[in-house]
C-alpha cells in the first residue's frame, strides 16, 4: 500500500462543473513517485476534465488536490507547474509561428529543486525528429511531430510528474507506436506519469497501475495485473 508521503498527486472528492453541468462526481485518484498510472475511459467519461481540474484550468467546486504535499486550491496554473507538474494538453497548444526550438525554449525552466535534467541536447537525443526540424515553424509539423513537441516542451520544464491527456489522439498507428515508445522510455528513466487515454492498447504497455473513469467517477483502481485479471471491467466500461 502506498503511504501518503510517497504520493506526488492525491486527488480526493472532486466535483467539477462546466456551468450548471456536473462532470466529475467525488473523484478520487492518487499517483505515487515512480508510478505510471493509466486513466482509462470512454470518450466523454471525464478524463480531460480530471486533468484540467488538477491543473486548475477547470477549478473543482468541491474536493482537494494535493501535489508534492501542497494543497493546490489557492494556486494558479503556472504556480502548479512550478511545483513540478508538467501538462501535455489534448489539443497540444503549440505556438505555430514559433520555431520548434523556440517552442522548447519557451517551456524551459529549472525544476522545483533547481534541477535541469532536460536541456535542449537531451531533448533532441530523445526526439531526433525535432532535432532535424529545430529551425522549422511548429505549424508545419505533422500531427505526430506536434505531439512530440508538446511532450518535449513539457519536459523542458523539468517536471517531477507528467500529465498526458490523450497522447495518441488523432495519430496514425505507426506514429502512435513511436509516441508509446517515447513514453515507455520516459517511464524507464524514472519519470512519474499520469496518462489519460481511451485507447486501452496504447496505455497497457506503459502502465504500472490502472484507474478507470466512467460518468465522472473512478469505478476501478488497481495494479495492471488486477486490471488484466478482471476483463469484465474493460467490457463494461471501455466497450472492449
Amino acid at each position: 500500500m502506498t503511504t501518503n508521503s510517497a504520493l506526488l498527486l492525491d486527488v480526493d472528492g472532486l466535483d467539477t462543473f462546466y456551468g450548471q453541468s456536473q462532470i466529475l462526481f467525488g473523484l478520487k485518484l492518487a499517483v505515487a513517485r515512480g508510478e505510471s498510472v493509466a486513466l482509462l475511459g470512454r470518450n466523454g467519461a471525464g478524463k480531460s476534465t480530471t486533468m484540467k481540474s488538477i491543473m486548475r484550468i477547470a477549478p473543482p467546486r468541491r474536493g482537494t488536490v494535493k501535489a508534492m504535499g501542497r494543497d493546490l486550491a489557492r494556486l494558479r496554473t503556472d504556480q502548479i507547474a512550478d511545483l513540478g507538474l508538467g501538462y501535455v494538453p489534448e489539443d497540444r497548444q503549440i505556438f505555430k509561428l514559433q520555431t520548434v526550438e523556440g517552442n522548447l525554449r519557451l517551456g524551459m525552466k529549472r525544476g522545483p529543486k533547481g534541477q535541469d535534467e532536460w536541456p535542449l541536447e537531451r531533448l533532441y537525443e530523445l526526439f531526433p525528429l525535432l532535432a532535424d526540424a529545430r529551425a522549422k515553424s511548429a505549424g508545419v509539423l505533422s500531427g505526430g511531430q506536434q505531439q512530440m513537441l508538446t511532450i518535449a516542451r513539457a519536459l523542458a520544464g523539468n517536471p517531477e510528474l507528467l500529465l498526458l491527456d490523450e497522447p495518441s489522439e488523432g495519430l496514425a498507428p505507426v506514429i502512435m507506436d513511436q509516441i508509446q515508445a517515447l513514453i515507455l522510455e520516459l517511464r524507464q528513466h524514472g519519470m512519474t506519469l499520469l496518462v489519460a487515454e481511451q485507447n486501452m492498447r496504447f496505455c497497457l504497455d506503459i502502465a504500472s497501475r490502472v484507474a478507470v473513469i466512467d460518468h465522472g467517477t473512478i469505478v476501478f483502481a488497481g495494479s495492471l495485473q488486477q486490471f488484466r485479471d478482471d476483463p469484465e471491467v474493460a467490457r463494461r466500461y471501455l466497450a472492449v
